[in-house]
């Protein structure tokens, strides 16, 4: 895995996606949260069809606070089963990686 990541969260509402994105920076589980605008998820769930609206949050993160961030949103997500799926960052500027280091861990500082 690689030492960075986006994790990408759907929530059912705009205020549980702000809130979610929120308490993840301020517990630094991420240096950052972007919530996207409204979208329409199609899905299977216990054998019957649904659609309804979603939000994405997009923290990003590093690598090591992943059983973290999962704890976290199993705790505090409203959905029974959240999804919960991470992107690996491949490559990207050493400053925005210095960055995502300094404003995450229980330090704040570098892992």
């Amino acid at each position: 895995m690689t030492e960075y990541l986006l994790v990408h969260v759907t929530t059912r509402s705009a205020e549980e996606a702000e809130a979610l994105g929120t308490a993840a920076v301020a517990r630094r589980l991420a240096a950052s949260a972007q919530v996207e605008a409204i979208t329409t998820t199609h899905y299977r769930w216990k054998g019957a069809l649904h659609a309804h609206p979603e939000h994405r949050v997009t923290l990003v993160s590093r690598a090591g606070l992943w059983d973290e961030i999962v704890a976290f949103v199993r705790a505090t997500h409203s959905y029974e089963l959240p999804q919960i799926v991470a992107t690996p960052i491949a490559v990207g500027l050493p400053e925005f990686f210095a960055w995502i280091d300094e404003n995450t861990g229980t330090s704040g500082g570098a892992p």
